[in-house]
């Protein structure tokens, strides 16, 4: 018997499946998918296969030239999609609102070409990131308009069946029974989170009750702490801030509030803007109106970008950020900086360096390795483990704000209160190295899985912190073997491994 399990056979399967599909189709098409693979369902990848045979189809029947001199669809070189035009591609679109194969007549509507168009424009992404072409006609190509559908509310009885078909596995095979009887508990839950909640499945990805009990644990430690009072609430939520505003009347204001983390922005972008843009908007409105001393607020090295510059300072451009995530905290920093010019709110922006410690947060590279190597699973490791990062210990990071919040940045003439430090360990650590050091702290060696550059990494962060030793006499001390050591001392204690 096979020691998969019902999923991860399905996985395989469609692994085997794409391969085969990718024959057919040009050379390129292959390192587009393992490109794409970290961030796919197999299952994704075998629908974007089939689109873009279509589409390849398409180029040999029009073009009677292509179909003369090019006898398969793998023969197509590169430099074919490189010079088509978006006139080209609007023929394309016209082309899948009905064609015929083998005798068979298909029909595309709204919704099916624009993810056939979606799919050809996430190829052409690929290849110009990867610099394999020099244009991207797809970018003036417009997706078709599709007809929003109304929401559909299941009433009592259809809840309830759909509980009892989950429930009861029904017409299940003897296999899947195997499969339903293991995870009846988990697939139930999580159908009532999402039909209580509204929460959606992309949502439910990852989904810890370990993680939910790590914030409570660390609200937990401050709840003892005098005059501490926790709001749950949402920064998007103007009133609810308001509120908090009014009846707390802060002199002080330190938002580090934010959704982080750069691969994440990639696939859930507005996550992104309602947190970093429309919440941090709030809490700028909110310290205008109620006449803030200091604003101190979180930033990222993430808006330096790729430059090859070293180490990063604070006069160096950051015009180019290569993330979502990089793109919001930039926004950030613009919009303080405006609000201290119109409104006189001295404000402080901190570009945090790969921040780490205990209660961290799990989806950080450090936890995640460190759950992988306690479970006994692989970890990725992208570009090799050839990446630097200027790791950053969190005790270092609040030592360095306690020294800011009490000390507004002092504007001259007209200029605005307004002053942006880098906040980092000064000393860049290649990830492979973090990866050892985590390993013998652990006390276990980790599997690894290589994998290339992934879309919006940076290579490699190095903080300038010269300004902030010469403003408050502070840079960061904590060296990355005492800090992985700080770190899997709590780890081990709090998931009791051993």
């Amino acid at each position: 018997m096979s020691s998969l399990s019902y999923n991860e056979q399905i996985d395989r399967e469609n692994v085997l499946k794409l391969r085969k599909l990718t024959l057919a189709l040009p050379p390129y098409c292959k390192d587009f998918f393992r490109g794409i693979e970290p961030r796919t369902q197999s299952r994704t990848r075998i629908a974007y296969a089939y689109d873009l045979n279509v589409f390849f189809q398409f180029l040999l029947k029009a073009n009677p030239v292509l179909e003369k001199k090019y006898k398969k669809i793998r023969d197509i070189p590169i430099e074919v999609l490189e010079n088509l035009s978006p006139v080209d591609l609007e023929e394309y679109m016209e082309y899948l609102k009905y064609r015929k194969e083998e005798e068979k007549e298909i029909v595309n509507k709204g919704q099916g070409i624009q993810r056939k168009l979606s799919t050809l424009k996430s190829l052409y992404r690929y290849l110009y990131r990867t610099e394999k072409i020099e244009h991207n006609p797809t970018e003036r190509i417009l997706m078709p308009k599709t007809k929003i559908k109304d929401i559909v509310h299941l009433d009592e009885d259809e809840v309830e069946m759909m509980l009892s078909a989950v429930e009861s596995g029904r017409k299940l095979t003897t296999k899947q029974r195997t499969y339903h009887d293991k995870t009846k508990l988990r697939d139930l839950t999580l159908l009532s989170l999402m039909l209580g909640t509204g929460i959606r499945v992309s949502e439910c990805v990852g989904l810890n009750t370990q993680d939910v009990d790590l914030k409570n644990d660390r609200l937990s430690i401050l709840s003892c702490q005098r005059d501490y009072r926790f709001v749950k609430g949402d920064l998007a939520d103007a009133a609810l801030l308001e509120r908090v505003f009014v009846e707390e009347k802060p002199d002080i204001v330190v938002n580090l509030a934010a959704q982080a983390g750069v691969r994440y922005s990639i696939d859930n972008p507005r996550a992104y803007i309602d947190s970093n843009i429309v919440g941090f908007f709030n809490i700028l409105e909110a310290s205008r109106h109620h006449a803030v001393e200091h604003l101190v607020f979180a930033s990222s090295s993430s808006v330096y970008g790729n430059q090859k510059k070293t180490p990063f300072s604070t006069t160096d451009s950051v015009d180019h950020p290569i993330s979502l995530y990089a793109a919001t905290k930039k926004s950030n920093e613009l919009m303080a900086y405006t609000y201290s010019h119109l409104y006189a709110i001295p404000a402080t922006g901190l570009r945090f360096f790969t921040v780490y410690g205990p209660y961290g947060r799990p989806d950080m590279a450090y936890f995640k390795f460190a759950n992988l190597i306690r479970e006994g699973k692989p970890i990725k490791i992208y570009n090799n483990g050839d990446m630097l990062r200027d790791f950053t210990y969190v005790d270092d990071i609040v030592t360095g704000i306690e020294r800011i919040l009490c000390n507004p940045p002092q504007g001259k003439g007209n200029d605005a209160r307004y002053k942006i430090y880098n906040i980092g360990n000064n000393s860049p650590v290649r990830l492979m190295d973090f990866i050892t050091t985590l390993e013998a702290v652990l006390e276990k060696t980790a599997q690894k899985e290589y994998l290339p550059m992934q879309p919006g990494d940076v290579y490699q962060t190095y903080a300038d912190v010269s300004e902030l030793e010469r403003d408050f006499d502070f840079c960061p001390t904590t060296t990355i073997e005492e800090g992985l050591q700080r770190f899997a001392d709590w780890y081990k204690q709090y998931y009791k491994f051993v």
